[in-house]
């Protein structure tokens, strides 16, 4: 889980989008979550996967959901020549859900 927004990032797993606990999060941050929509905490500049580095420039962005009442943190998905899209993860899991029923599957 996000530990200190804007300073050190330690989460559990690489695994985007994550919900955060609100409580946490600076006034000023929230307001601007608010208002402008995201606010972008941090970029990931490389990473190292099975000892091998790679450079990103992967930005990673605090966001609300108003559906859910939760801030989550998120990266774009998508392509450069396609949409990028951000999405909270309890959207996220009711999609799935509505998929496997649709197709009669029960885990996607």
């Amino acid at each position: 889980m996000i530990v200190e927004i804007g300073k050190t990032i330690m989460c559990e797993g690489l695994n985007f989008p994550k919900v955060v606990d609100g409580k946490k999060i600076p006034l000023y941050v929230k307001l601007i979550v608010r208002v402008f929509g995201s606010y972008r905490i941090f970029t990931l500049d490389k990473v190292s996967v099975l000892g091998r580095e790679f450079k990103l420039n992967l930005d990673f962005y605090l966001l609300y959901c108003k559906k859910h009442r939760v801030y989550y943190v998120d990266f774009l998905h998508g392509f450069e020549d396609k949409k990028y899209f951000l999405g909270c993860p309890l959207c996220v899991n009711e999609y799935k859900k509505f998929i496997d029923g649709v197709i009669g599957r029960e885990n996607c």
